[in-house]
């Protein structure tokens, strides 16, 4: 009996751990205009949700229980609209989850692969300080303008419960 009560604790206790994990994407705006971030999880087909508008100098979040596999995100304004998947502007897209052992289970990128398309600058970087990307062109020498060649475009994190900062219009970032 004894045994069992034990065992059914540890169950308890890793599932716990397990349900804990979490990721945080922090939007800040350094445009000198509103932009209306948006973040669409593929993973949840069909999922789009926007944190709010941000004033410029303005900042918010979006916090995602568990893995946070296969997103995309993009902000838009000054008269720029994107599509339902970012078309038409700068997509930042990735998956953030914990796994053991976790080599590269974290990995971001920019992308301006048709249909995607510059609007205006951006950059992310990694809460742990494993760095980040930016553009401040369409001609974006960091971003994907075609598939292949990941290691040169993907940036990846090997730590658990990472967030990422994505700012608009600060295409130098913070990292």
């Amino acid at each position: 009996m004894l045994s069992t009560i034990t065992t059914l604790g540890f169950l308890a206790a890793v599932a716990s751990y397990a349900s804990a994990e979490s990721h945080t994407v922090r939007f800040t705006n350094s445009c000198g205009w509103g932009v209306q971030p948006v973040i669409c999880s593929n993973s949840i087909s069909g999922y789009c949700t926007s944190p709010g508008y941000l004033n410029p100098r303005a900042s918010n979040s979006y916090t995602h229980s568990g893995p946070f596999v296969s997103w995309i995100s993009y902000g838009q304004g000054n008269g720029i609209h994107c599509g339902t998947n970012g078309e038409h502007c700068l997509i930042t897209e990735g998956t953030l989850q914990n796994l053991n052992p976790c080599k590269g289970c974290n990995s971001v990128d920019l992308s301006l692969i048709p249909p995607h398309a510059y609007n205006f600058g951006n950059s992310f970087s990694f809460s742990d300080g494993s760095g980040g990307h930016g553009c401040e062109t369409a001609d974006c020498p960091t971003a994907f303008h075609q598939d292949g060649n990941d290691g040169k475009y993907q940036i990846q994190s090997n730590g658990h419960d990472i967030s990422i900062t994505i700012d608009f219009c600060n295409s130098r970032g913070n990292y």
